[in-house]
């Protein structure tokens, strides 16, 4: 019996493991298609000539990679404060105070560049767009990811029926 025991939780642990590294997979691509969906919408938004197009598409996707690399070095500060914060450690506390800083601080210098490169490639009308969709890019979706949750919570399936988009 206690074999068959060691067994179970064995594998109860297994499955927890690979449904973890899936769920991982899943959420990296779900990151992988809003960075898509959002290149996309920008083009559309903008509406630039080819040209221009090829090149400010290729500075935005190298300060976007940027930003992401940014990002998980700001995660990874905040899951060190946490675990100091819970550990009570004062000197580690301080510590991982500086690097916060110090990484939103440089999370804000890409955010400038990204300004700064829009500027300088766009028109003034194109900036203005570029402005307000960076601006309203995140609200939307967060507001529509809402929206289709509450759609299957109502019982229509969990994505809101007709081709899961409300159609």
């Amino acid at each position: 019996m206690k074999l068959y025991s060691k067994y179970l939780i064995f594998m109860i642990v297994v499955l927890l493991a690979m449904s973890s590294v899936e769920i991982f997979a899943q959420a990296k691509q779900m990151r992988e298609r809003i960075r898509t969906m959002k290149k996309i919408k920008l083009v559309e938004v903008l509406d630039l000539q080819e040209d221009i197009l090829d090149k400010f598409i290729v500075r935005y996707s190298l300060v976007e990679k940027k930003k992401d690399k940014q990002i998980k070095e700001f995660d990874t500060v905040e899951k060190k404060l946490r675990i100091s914060i819970k550990e009570d450690n004062k000197e580690d506390i301080a510590t991982y105070i500086l690097e916060f800083e110090k990484a939103r601080d440089e999370l804000s210098k890409i955010d400038k560049e990204k300004i700064l490169m829009a500027r300088e490639i766009l028109s003034d009308k194109e900036f203005a767009k570029f402005l307000i969709f960076e601006k309203v890019f995140h609200q939307e979706l967060t507001k529509k990811i809402f929206q289709e949750r509450r759609r299957g919570k109502g019982g229509k399936g969990g994505r809101g029926g007709k081709g899961g988009r409300g159609d």
